[in-house]
C-alpha cells in the first residue's frame, strides 16, 4: 500500500491522495470564489416556430378508377 487507509479516511474536504506510477502526492484543491446567484443566459431558439400548413386535398383521385 501506497497510502494508509486510515491517512485516507481522515483527509479534509477538498483534499485527495493521487497515485501515478507507484508514486504518492497528497494533493488539496480550493473552493472557487462564490458570485451569488449566477444566471443563466436566456435561452435561444434553435429553429423557427413551425407554422400549420393546409392544402386543400382533391375529392377524388382518378389514378385509381377502373380503366375498361
Amino acid at each position: 500500500m501506497k497510502v494508509d487507509p486510515d491517512e485516507i479516511r481522515r483527509l479534509p474536504t477538498g483534499s485527495a491522495w493521487v497515485i501515478r506510477r507507484g508514486r504518492a502526492a497528497k494533493v488539496a484543491v480550493e473552493r472557487a470564489p462564490s458570485t451569488g446567484g449566477a444566471l443563466l443566459p436566456e435561452p435561444m431558439l434553435l429553429d423557427p416556430p413551425l407554422e400549420r400548413v393546409e392544402v386543400a386535398m382533391p375529392r377524388e383521385i382518378s389514378y385509381l378508377d377502373e380503366e375498361d
